[in-house]
């Protein structure tokens, strides 16, 4: 078959004739054209696609304008998902990279969908191994990468074979999915629910897989609220991309990870907390956003009432005690201690921290992560915290007994500490604070409590 690379950069440097197409119908404009020449090399197989970067246009209309320039039938989702694939013929990462879904027509002939229909050598790679001419036709890349994941996660479910076989191909499907955990439409995705969080004004997104699909819910003012699921955009590859941006291990899918990271979305710089779960129908993760905005921690921006404001500043002011914070998931506990301590934090004190995991970096502020793989426990931080002549002391969460005895404070010093809403743990955190089984009992003066808004 004769395919005529239309798209490849002539040797008088002219523009390419689908880039003044698109500079003609005004959807790209010459400054971001003038670059995107200069600075990538359009010889390559993902042209298409990185010009496509440089343009407003989402991924279909994109593809309607290849469509036409090229004169080549499109391909939707649905119709890619009905054909036979060939995928198997072909390494998942070339099919990936290329963009590219082969398949078989009714009557036995080859055909390919082809986001990049200008990619002269990766056409000719497929002719040789179809060994045949076939019949080309486009379809939008996230189109593709969707359907090559349906095809590719089908064959891998019911591929057999012996012990090293299956260490192989799992290899092989780490790489897959780190792969396809980068490609643009996945990235995107991700992009696009952290930047409309932000907005909302969410302190968590939940990504969580369901047998037919995915769902997706933002805690606003303490309540889960549902979002639009990223359509086209595979479960496992929107978890594996977060992992990939906390650092975390996409081949483990078995065990829960922790991780963090720092972004940039909606013009703002967040730090974000990522904790994954396993569960029956895939991987589920938790997102955590943090601004890094230091005036947040302001006490006049907790939202409380005048009265228990007055009371929060007046038990802040007092020499040494203990404060309590106890709450639900989202009710703003950790937001509360960080902004009692930035009230607290004078050159004057020594303030240490022991989190799991410290979400609020607080300069000046000695903040210390737990780590009970190697013993640094809430209890033993405690014990080693009084050798460091501290003035107080904050303590993330009383999981256990010895924690919970260990918080009653010393005289004269002050300690913030953060209990959990579990009864077994209330329970025993209300006894450390009454006093009632601790000599030298110290008098709790509590808020009123309040829900979430």
């Amino acid at each position: 078959m004769n395919i005529q690379s239309t798209v490849a950069v002539r040797k008088d440097g002219q523009i390419p004739d689908f880039a003044e197409h698109l500079l003609e119908r005004g959807l790209i404009d010459q400054t971001r054209l003038t670059a995107f020449s200069f600075t990538d090399s359009l010889d390559s197989g993902s042209t298409l696609r990185r010009l496509w970067k440089s343009t407003d246009l989402s991924s279909h209309e994109f593809a309607n304008e290849v469509a036409a320039f090229f004169g080549l039938r499109k391909l939707t989702l649905v119709e890619l998902a009905e054909l036979r694939s060939l995928a198997d013929r072909f390494t998942p990462r070339f099919l990936r990279e290329a963009s590219l879904f082969p398949f078989e027509m009714e009557d036995g002939t080859f055909a390919l969908a082809a986001g990049d229909p200008a990619d002269a050598q990766a056409l000719q790679a497929v002719e040789i191994v179809f060994g045949a001419p076939f019949e080309l036709v486009t379809a939008s890349f996230e189109d593709i990468a969707t359907a090559l994941g349906d095809k590719l996660d089908a064959a891998d479910a019911t591929a057999a074979g012996g012990r090293a076989g299956e260490a192989g191909g799992a290899d092989e499907n780490v790489d897959n999915l780190r792969d396809l955990a980068s490609g643009a439409p996945v990235v995107r995705a991700v992009n696009d629910l952290i930047e409309k969080a932000v907005e909302l004004r969410a302190s968590d997104i939940h990504i969580e897989p369901l047998r037919d699909g995915l769902k997706v819910r933002m805690r606003v003012d303490g309540l889960l609220r549902n979002a639009p699921a990223p359509a086209h955009v595979l479960p496992q590859a929107l978890v594996s991309r977060v992992k990939i941006l906390a650092g975390l291990n996409i081949a483990e899918r078995r065990l829960p990870q922790d991780g963090a990271a720092r972004l940039q979305a909606a013009r703002t710089e967040i730090d974000v907390r990522v904790a994954t779960m396993p569960t029956q129908h895939g991987e589920s993760a938790v997102i955590r956003l943090l601004p890094r905005d230091r005036g947040l921690l302001d006490i006049p921006r907790l939202g409380l009432a005048p009265d228990d404001e007055r009371k929060v500043r007046s038990l802040l002011d007092l020499p040494h005690g203990m404060i309590a914070v106890t709450g639900p998931t989202g009710s703003g506990k950790t937001t509360t201690l960080a902004t009692m301590l930035s009230a607290l934090n004078l050159p004057s004190r020594k303030i240490l921290t022991i989190e799991d995991p410290v979400e609020y970096e607080i300069p000046g502020i000695n903040q210390s992560q737990l780590k009970p793989a190697i013993g640094l426990t809430f209890a033993a931080a405690m014990r080693a915290f009084v050798r460091q002549d501290p003035d107080v002391i904050m303590v993330g969460e009383v999981r256990d007994p010895e924690t919970a005895l260990r918080a009653k404070p010393p005289i004269r010093q002050r300690s913030s500490n953060r209990a959990s809403r579990s009864s077994g743990l209330t329970a025993r955190a209300d006894t450390v604070v009454g006093g009632n089984p601790l000599p030298n009992p110290t008098r709790m003066r509590r808020l009123r409590s309040r829900k979430p808004r």
